[in-house]
């Protein structure tokens, strides 16, 4: 099963993909700004997560919002394959 969490590479929010985005300008994994990420000049120890504020890639499996969306995934997974008593 896929625990992995559904990231927008659009907007970096969790939860739906770019296609279903209603923001149209591309966000910054870097930085937050609105450019991408191959456009941005920010140095790795001023990165900031659009998800948590935290300094790493918004991209980032150590992200507490990723870990929080994958939890809820695991937790999915094993409610709908868990073996019947």
């Amino acid at each position: 099963y896929n625990t992995k969490p559904v990231q927008c590479y659009v907007c970096l929010q969790y939860n739906h993909i770019a296609k279903y985005c209603k923001i149209k300008q591309q966000m910054c994994a870097r930085c937050g700004d609105n450019h991408q990420a191959d456009k941005c000049n920010a140095a790795p120890d001023t990165w900031k997560c659009l998800n948590c504020k935290g300094s790493h890639l918004a991209t980032s499996n150590e992200c507490p919002k990723y870990k929080e969306q994958e939890k809820r995934l695991i937790n999915a997974v094993n409610q709908y394959t868990a073996p019947a008593t």
